[in-house]
């Protein structure tokens, strides 16, 4: 930083500033290069500060609280929307698609729990990255995350409004179909929906009224989702037909791999967990209870569900649109429908609250780093929630919902988490291992990550020559994780309060793995959407840099010089003035 310092005699005054070093630093920065300046921006990193306390959220929630946060954001999407797309990829293992996917996300959430306990503030993987890698890579997981979080929204809000017009039509109510849904004939994707943002609007309320009443509020419904969602397992049961079981994997185990990448965005609940570090009472203990246990209640309901799913009815005749609510008609209990029904209304309008929730916080972490609007980073002092970032995630969400079919684009959203997982194991890798190392763990991960790739392509197109592909590829992954394991030094936390991912490197090291195998079983539109949103996000990051949005921290340093400056010089003026001089 810079000093000022000044010395009055007599009349007089002498003042002299000490910053002359940073002032050559600026001036070559700007004499520098697009490119130069490029790459000094994009890989600093970030150091967490104390905020001022207007500034600060609230911090209210505690471990109850985050478990039915975890569950909340989970339980919904993934069994109300999921579970049909889903069961027709894998038939009855689908149940063992969800088990793999929460495997896979396990890995994750010790990754997330250590970085969450470590660095308790708002951001989630864009915080993370910044911290660890820079500030490019930090934009580029951020965006991928965001536009994931927009368009399941988007999407669960048009399946929200879907269900309550089935609701009303259950009890006798028939809603117009205008305002549920209208598609524009000839137009791909273009569907028009009043209800769709209504519904938005009413849950950011709802977010903007303050933490403890949307926690309140989420608290109430999700314990009320999970009763329905048992008591729907049990009626279940009692008219389940085990021969509808058989063949149980009718596309052996590549569609249940595949269909284990599609429900991947079914467990982003733990993500929403490590979103409210901020605003825990004791994040160091409490974020890492929350995210593990609300994976493992989540992968219990959804084996439960979607085993008794594929029992109730033939995995082939399984309506994608409401899987739960065709599967008991012609069983003669139109009662079960009933609650099926209310417990998708319930289920992802909680979904809905927490994922406007998390995406909020992500703008808040963003803006405070003056990478986005400084407005967005504004806390509401007496409900302490960010309420400008809330209404623009309402906002870009109920534009989403209004006008477009985004259901369809449901296929590409896991591939934008996966990317954001892979980050954050990759984060804590680079903070355990010892500084010296640092060079060789980049190395090591490269090639992890491209074998990774490998194994998964050939998994998914290897075809006759799958087995080769398949094992050589395996091989050059796993001997890429033993020479993490045997060349590499890696240290506990410095703080020891903080929760530590066990078995560092080994399950970092494989939650990429598994993520960068995953990502490669989607389909090349995902892949389309992960390279055009990065491309863009770079190319936007750029040009801000190049038109003077972006100003590095020595830029910074000389404007809060300038206004300390100021500070000292005008009573030295007054003075000055008062005795008729001024030198």
């Amino acid at each position: 930083m810079f000093k000022s310092s000044f010395t009055e005699r007599g009349h007089s005054s002498i003042y002299t500033r000490t910053a002359v070093g940073i002032i050559d630093e600026v001036n070559m920065a700007k004499s520098t290069s697009l490119m130069g300046r490029l790459y000094q921006a994009a890989f600093q990193t970030k150091q967490l500060v104390q905020r001022p306390a207007e500034e600060q959220l609230q911090r209210k929630l505690k471990k109850f609280d985050l478990t039915l946060l975890g569950v909340g954001a989970s339980i919904g999407a993934g069994i109300f929307v999921l579970t049909g797309i889903a069961a027709k990829m894998a038939g009855p293992a689908v149940c063992f698609s969800f088990l793999i996917a929460a495997g896979m996300c396990m890995l994750n959430a010790f990754a997330y729990a250590e970085l969450s306990s470590r660095f308790p503030e708002s951001g989630s993987a864009y915080l993370y990255s910044y911290i660890v890698f820079g500030e490019i890579v930090a934009i580029i997981a951020g965006v991928n995350l965001l536009i994931d979080y927009h368009v399941g929204a988007a999407s669960i809000a048009r399946s929200l409004v879907s269900y309550f017009g089935q609701l009303c039509l259950d009890i006798g109510v028939k809603i117009p179909e205008v305002l549920i849904s209208t598609p524009l004939k000839g137009v791909p994707f273009i569907s028009m929906s009043i209800l769709a943002p209504l519904v938005l609007l009413l849950i950011t309320l709802v977010l903007v009224r303050g933490v403890s009443e949307s926690t309140t509020v989420s608290n109430a419904l999700t314990v009320l989702k999970v009763f329905i969602v048992m008591l729907v397992i049990v009626a279940g049961m009692t008219v389940a037909n085990s021969n509808n079981l058989h063949p149980f994997a009718p596309k052996g185990s590549s569609g249940v791999v595949q269909a284990s990448a599609y429900v991947f965005f079914a467990y982003i609940g733990f993500d929403a967990v490590s979103n409210t570090a901020e605003e825990c009472v004791s994040p160091k203990k409490d974020l890492p209870f929350g995210i593990v246990v609300s994976l493992l209640l989540c992968a219990i309901l959804y084996m439960g569900v979607t085993l008794t799913l594929c029992g109730v009815v033939k995995y082939s005749s399984i309506d994608e649109n409401a899987p739960l609510t065709t599967a008991f008609k012609g069983h003669g209990m139109h009662w079960i429908e009933l609650v099926i029904d209310l417990g998708a209304v319930v289920g992802l309008s909680t979904t809905l609250l927490v994922g406007l929730y998390s995406q909020s916080r992500i703008y808040l972490g963003i803006a405070r780093d003056k990478l986005l609007p400084k407005r967005l980073a504004l806390v509401d002092p007496k409900s302490g929630t960010p309420y400008m970032a809330q209404v623009l995630c309402f906002l870009i969400a109920g534009v989403l919902s209004a006008f477009f079919d985004v259901r369809r684009l449901s296929s590409v959203l896991s591939i934008g988490i996966m990317f954001a997982y892979t980050i954050v194991c990759a984060a804590v890798l680079k903070l355990r291992v010892e500084t010296a190392e640092r060079k060789a763990l980049s190395t090591y991960l490269l090639f992890l990550v491209l074998f990774s790739a490998g194994a998964g392509f050939s998994y998914k197109y290897g075809g006759s020559s799958l087995p080769v592909l398949l094992g050589i590829f395996s091989f050059l992954t796993i001997l890429v994780l033993i020479m993490i394991r045997v060349s590499l030094t890696f240290h506990m936390p410095a703080d020891s309060s903080t929760y530590a991912c066990p078995w560092v490197p080994i399950l970092p090291a494989l939650g990429m793995a598994f993520n960068v195998f995953q990502m490669c079983q989607l389909s090349y539109l995902a892949w389309i959407r992960l390279g055009l949103v990065t491309f863009l996000s770079f190319v936007g990051y750029a040009y801000n840099l190049y038109s003077g949005g972006y100003k590095s921290d020595a830029e910074n340093d000389v404007e809060n010089a300038d206004a300390a400056d100021d500070d000292i010089r005008s009573p030295l003026l007054a003075t000055s003035a008062k005795n008729g001089s001024l030198n």
